[in-house]
């Protein structure tokens, strides 16, 4: 794709729009090179509005055609996993005893994208996010973060909520097990499609 720096404008003329394609605008391109480029005003159907008549490609149609839905994204910081196919959630942790608790339910060939997470502990203990299948994750349990051996009033964060920073694979639920009765209380935000 070439790179263009465009500036455009609709100039007039004693009152009158500027005559469509009788004097072309010239820009230069990313490789330097001249782009004629042709201005249709008002109802004039004589030529296509900022017409590159190098490339035969109409700039203004595709400038400002709508960016069709499900896959296509625009002005992103990062990357948006849902890119308008999942609704954010959010869930809360709170687990107190060594167990593994189910904090987002499989949902057939669904992936779970969590965007953040955060934890702080009330006491000295692990906890691993994990996912799974059956209740609480307790057929084909495997781990998707090691052990965070969090100590008291200690914790940990990760992730904005923009992109996608744990990923369960379809048809599995999202679980935490944690191996002490220490309170862990925090949040996970996610999207599942």
């Amino acid at each position: 794709m070439r790179k263009m720096l465009l500036a455009f404008a609709f100039l007039t003329v004693s009152g009158s729009a500027w005559a469509a394609c009788t004097n072309p605008l010239v820009v230069k391109d990313g490789t330097g090179a001249n782009r004629n480029m042709s201005v249709k005003t008002g109802a004039d159907t004589n030529c296509q509005s900022y017409f590159d008549a190098d490339t035969s490609s109409n700039l203004y149609t595709a400038m400002t055609s709508a960016i069709s839905a499900g896959t296509n994204t625009i002005g992103n910081i990062g990357f948006d996993p849902s890119q308008g196919k999942g609704a954010p959630a959010s869930i809360a942790i709170n687990v107190s005893t060594a167990t593994t608790t189910q904090l987002v339910a499989l949902s057939g060939s669904t992936k779970i994208y969590v965007t953040s997470f955060d934890v702080i502990a009330g006491g000295t203990g692990n906890i691993t996010f994990v996912y799974g299948t059956g209740s609480s994750c307790g057929t084909g349990t495997t781990s998707l973060t090691g052990a965070y051996n969090l100590t008291a009033q200690a914790g940990i964060a990760k992730g904005s909520g923009v992109a996608a920073v744990l990923v369960v694979p379809a048809g599995n639920a999202l679980c935490v097990t944690t191996n002490a009765s220490a309170q862990m209380s925090g949040s996970v935000s996610y999207q599942q499609f």
